[in-house]
């Protein structure tokens, strides 16, 4: 057996070398690995921590997780770290030809998705979300369940809020339900591109009528 500590590991350079158009990552990480196997097929076992770092647009701190490797295999368990002032928790696994991971986040601020969006549509209070990455390191997906309460919108006050999306090949698809003084504003987003922001979006739009 064979004891490692590594320090200050550079994320985006280690992504880039692993898969260069994976989901983009970055920050400084460190690890504790016990290495056993054979040169041929060595395994590996061990924790890793992230103090600051940053996973496509989204920043992250306070990272820990547990890590094992094993066939070409990486799987992540018990992750946690902290995004948008809460706690969130994650498992997943990364090979060459396979990414898949399981999210929660409960009380996060909103304001942790302004990466994606322009500053008079950025959104302010909290919200809790759910979901799941798929796919090929280079052809990921992801689908995701969010709600938020007592929040803004473009500068409107919501109280309640509820989406359902899936990104595919840099497109988002879902359906966003708005609650604001008990009328319900209701849309379907049939496209979203996020290599830019806000462009080439076709959205259908619901509004409650006045009788």
């Amino acid at each position: 057996d064979v004891q490692v500590l590594c320090e200050q590991v550079d994320l985006k350079r280690l992504s880039e070398a692993l898969s260069p158009e994976a989901i983009p990552i970055g920050g400084l990480a460190s690890a504790q690995l016990r290495l056993t196997g054979t040169v041929q097929q060595p395994e590996v076992t061990g924790t890793a921590q992230v103090r600051e770092g940053v996973v496509d647009r989204i920043p992250i701190t306070d990272l820990k997780a547990e890590l094992s490797y094993r066939d070409g295999v990486l799987d992540i368990g018990q992750i946690e770290a902290s995004i948008g002032g809460s706690v969130a928790s994650a498992s997943g696994m990364w090979s060459e030809e396979k990414i898949g991971a399981d999210f929660r986040l409960e009380g996060a601020d909103l304001s942790v998705l302004s990466a994606y969006l322009p500053p008079e549509v950025a959104p302010s209070g909290s919200f809790r979300a759910a979901g799941s990455v798929y796919g090929h390191p280079e052809r990921w997906g992801l689908k995701l369940q969010a709600s938020a309460e007592n929040g803004t919108l473009a500068g409107l006050s919501v109280d309640r809020g509820e989406l359902r999306a899936e990104l595919s090949e840099g497109v988002w698809k879902g359906d966003l339900s708005l609650v604001r003084d008990q009328d319900v504003l209701s849309a379907s987003l049939h496209s979203l591109d996020t290599n830019e922001r806000l462009v080439n979006a076709t959205i259908d739009v619901r509004l409650p009528l006045d009788d």
